[in-house]
Parts: C-alpha cells; structure tokens; sequence
C-alpha cells in the first residue's frame, strides 16, 4: 500500500539531490504523486518503488514486513527507558508469525534491551553489541543517537548480492506507461521516479553510474532513478 510520509521522504530528498536542496513548494496527488512549478512549467512526478521479485524474494519482504511490525512493537514500549539509542536488531524469524507470536517476540526483545541497559555501564558508550542466547533474537546492536530507542530490524536469513537495476527499470517504465498519457494532462511536463529505498535487503541494489541508457518505450519526459539510502540519483536515458 502506498505510504504518504515516505513517498514525501524520498521525493524531498530526490528533488534535493537534483537540485541542491529540496524543493519545498509542491502538491500531493494521486495521479501524479507530485506537482511542482520549475521555470513557469508545472512538473508532475509519479514515484514508484523498486523490489526484488521471484517466490524467495516475495518471501523476504514478507519476512521484512513481520521484522519491521516487532521493532515497531518494541519501539511502542519505550517509556520506561532513559537512555537515547538506536537498536539494531538482528532477527531469525520466519513469515508465519501471528500477532501474539510477534508481540511475545517484541516483549523478549525489550527485556534484552532493559538487561542490557540497567545492567551495563552505558553511560559514555557510543556503540555496544550484546548477542542474547536465543533462538529468534540474534543479536542487537546500539548506536548513541538522539532518538530515544528508535528500533530498525535486519533480518539474519537475508543475504547480499550483486542486484542491477536494467531489467528492472524497463520493466517498471512499461508498467507505467498505461497511466502516463492521464496523468500528462495535468501538467507540462510529466517525470517518473524509481526509487529503492534500500532500507531493507529487497529494496537493495547496486550503487548505479550518473547515467542509465535502457531500451524500451516511455511514455514520460524524464525518467529517473534514486538510490535513497546511498543518496544516489541516476538519469535514465530511453530509446526505442
């Protein structure tokens, strides 16, 4: 489903990538996701993400969502903490987890959390990794941060590998076009953003060159792709 705060995130970021900084005047849409104004044109961006595919790649970002749902449970009971940190968590975990398994999960992760801190001299330290014993929770690593016990999950089946973005340009750019003509009647000039946001290992992919030459047919005046994590911004160039 689309998330409004992110879709906004990356936009921010890729028109300051673009530009120099982020362009603070726009309207979000539905179709497209922005409008902006550039020398008198209005701008429309339709921003889209780019993920693994394939049953285990499916499978992964299906595990990625469970992880993220029990660091965002872990995260709710921050309240009795003091310390500002970030938590990194490490996590064996399969796609299967009901509600209850996730928040019994969440809860043996703060418990390790609450040990770690109270039983710790922490005070001056800016990184520090303890490794409970435990099936499920691998380990956590803290980074001194100043958010108090902002959680993110890493999931320990998840591998890395060499992941190009060609195939997978020309394949999003021609499922967009079937929309670009509708969305090019609300503004001058019409652009669409691929974005990976490379937080989590399906939406990683290798660093690209400046410049991105793909053949298919676009529908879109401007096509490019962003890198968010790396704050990479790629132009990609289009023939038939």
């Amino acid at each position: 489903m689309p998330n409004p705060f992110k879709e906004s995130t990356h936009f921010s970021a890729f028109t300051a990538a673009l530009y120099g900084s982020p362009i603070t005047e726009w309207d979000k849409g539905e179709s497209p996701d922005f409008l902006f104004r550039e020398n008198g044109k209005v701008i429309g961006v339709e921003h889209t993400q780019i993920f693994l595919e394939g049953s285990k790649d499916l499978k992964l970002v299906a595990i990625e969502s469970i992880g993220n749902d029990i660091a965002r449970r872990v995260q709710l009971k921050r309240l009795s903490l003091n310390y500002n940190f970030q938590a990194v968590l490490q996590l064996n975990i399969s796609d299967s987890l009901n509600e209850k398994e996730r928040e019994s999960i969440a809860h043996k992760i703060y418990e390790h959390i609450e040990n770690a801190i109270r039983n710790t001299s922490i005070i001056d330290m800016r990184y520090f990794v303890i490794r409970p014993v435990d099936v499920v929770v691998r380990c956590i690593r803290f980074v001194a941060t100043q958010q108090k016990i902002a959680t993110m999950v890493r999931v320990a089946r998840a591998g890395w590998m060499k992941r190009t973005i060609t195939d997978k340009i020309v394949e999003t750019i021609i499922n967009k076009n079937f929309k670009a003509k509708e969305y090019a009647s609300k503004c001058d000039e019409l652009w669409l953003l691929i974005v990976a946001d490379g937080h989590d290992p399906s939406s990683l992919f290798d660093i690209q060159p400046p410049v991105v030459s793909v053949s298919c047919c676009a529908h879109f005046d401007k096509v490019y792709y962003f890198d968010f994590f790396k704050n990479n911004l790629s132009v990609i160039t289009v023939s038939d």
